[in-house]
């Protein structure tokens, strides 16, 4: 009784087409059927009954017939029914035992075969097996509008998405990544793994160029993002950016990944811009635009630095002879190209750690460091005297230069970096008092 009710509350609500051609059989079963069902709708023969499901297909949940019938049988109508539905559910009520009967109702997957007389408990036992079924195409049905809905979702997103089992096979690929499948690299069309589409290879992504998120998530139970090298078919190397994240099922265990790929060679090579401008802005902020030399900036800062080291160094404050002549009379060109010249023969004298800088216009300083005696000290100076004596030739003309130095010294002449470099730049002065092409040592202004 208990199972009759329940039986009867699912049933309720269903529409049913029932087709039976004889008169008072239909009237007695008709009798029975409505305890069960909301609404009965009646065909008198085969034919009668194919071509109302036809028209109302979508408002019939269940078929019961007869088998004998003229125009067309009822397993002649649920054949031709099969074709239309594979799923809607059938039961013939008949008299006839014979084997061939139920043999094509078997193979026309009838759900239920009862013999008239109708044994009620036959019956209700057929009605729990139809709502199982149903219930079963219900979830079935749900399952597959979420598949839908979210494949929906899923298409909406620019990037490849797929959502990989443990197998490396793909469950679930938005349109964008079926575009990729390659027929001829893929083993099993209808279980692609996700190596055989994204990288057309045979195995398991793996190395360093290839890690697989795959194995990195099952192994940490984590998200996971990696970076992919490609080559595109003449050989232009690209990016790819992979963010895995866990598919659990109901047990929180990781079952899974759902993958999202990008190309990200634009953005690494903006970066990459980026990161060489910056340089190069750093490079422009701390060297003269003209020699590429140290400025005045950068050597003071350099200087300081040295001076923190509590090591002992000189400083050479160098300015160039007479260069305004060469401006004034060959140009401001030719000028530019004696500061190259000058700067680049001056880089020649330079030690390991020393440094040398343009303040602006023709003045120069250097830092020499690992600093022995005077005597070295003014060999250092000399060099650079005799580098400059060399002629300079620009275009048609052969110019001279020469420069007048001066020294002091760190932390003979003072402790303070401002003072260290106002005394090499008296040094210097005295140089040119004296005759230019030569130089001078604070130290020795102090004995004057």
């Amino acid at each position: 009784m208990e199972n009759l009710n329940k039986v009867i509350e699912f049933t309720k609500d269903l529409n049913i087409l029932f087709v039976e051609d004889d008169k008072s059989a239909r009237t007695s079963t008709i009798l029975l059927l409505e305890e069960f069902f909301k609404k009965i709708d009646v065909a008198t023969n085969g034919e009668e009954g194919l071509n109302y499901f036809k028209n109302n297909i979508e408002d019939i949940d269940m078929i019961i017939t007869d088998i004998n019938m003229p125009k067309l049988s009822g397993l002649d109508m649920i054949e031709e029914i099969r074709k239309i539905d594979a799923n809607i559910p059938i039961v013939i009520f008949s008299a006839h035992y014979e084997s061939e009967y139920f043999i094509r109702s078997i193979y026309a997957d009838v759900q239920g075969y009862v013999i008239k007389p109708i044994d009620m408990e036959q019956f209700i036992r057929v009605l729990d097996k139809i709502i199982v079924k149903i219930k079963l195409l219900e979830a079935e049905e749900k399952l597959k509008e979420q598949y839908q809905y979210l494949h929906s979702i899923i298409n909406r997103i620019e990037d490849p998405i797929m959502v990989i089992k443990e197998d490396y096979s793909i469950a679930l690929m938005n349109d964008i990544s079926k575009e990729k499948i390659n027929s001829d690299k893929v083993a099993d069309i209808d279980s692609p793994k996700c190596y055989e589409v994204s990288h057309y290879r045979s195995t398991p992504c793996d190395g360093i160029s290839h890690p697989c998120p795959l194995s990195m998530v099952i192994e940490t139970q984590t998200r996971a993002t990696v970076v992919h090298q490609h080559y595109d078919e003449y050989g232009n190397r690209y990016y790819v950016e992979l963010i895995a994240t866990p598919l659990l099922n109901e047990k929180q265990e990781c079952i899974g990944i759902i993958e999202s790929s990008r190309d990200i060679t634009q953005y690494l090579d903006t970066q990459e811009r980026l990161e060489r401008q910056k340089e190069l802005l750093a490079y422009q902020a701390n060297h003269d635009g003209l020699t590429e030399l140290a400025n005045r900036n950068f050597f003071n800062e350099k200087l300081i630095a040295t001076s923190q080291k509590d090591e002992r160094f000189a400083l050479f404050f160098i300015d160039l002879d007479k260069f305004k002549i060469i401006n004034d009379t060959v140009g401001h060109k030719a000028g530019d190209s004696v500061l190259i010249e000058a700067s680049s023969r001056m880089s020649d004298t330079l030690g390991e750690h020393d440094i040398l800088a343009r303040l602006g216009g023709d003045e120069f300083t250097m830092i020499i460091k690992n600093l022995l005696t005077t005597d070295e000290l003014l060999d250092r100076a000399k060099d650079i005297l005799n580098a400059l004596k060399e002629p300079i030739y620009y275009e048609e003309h052969t110019l001279f230069i020469s420069c007048s130095i001066g020294i002091s010294i760190y932390p003979d002449d003072s402790l303070d970096t401002s003072t260290l470099l106002k005394y090499a730049d008296e040094a210097m002065y005295e140089a040119k008092k004296r005759g230019r092409d030569n130089v001078q040592l604070y130290q020795n202004l102090k004995r004057d």
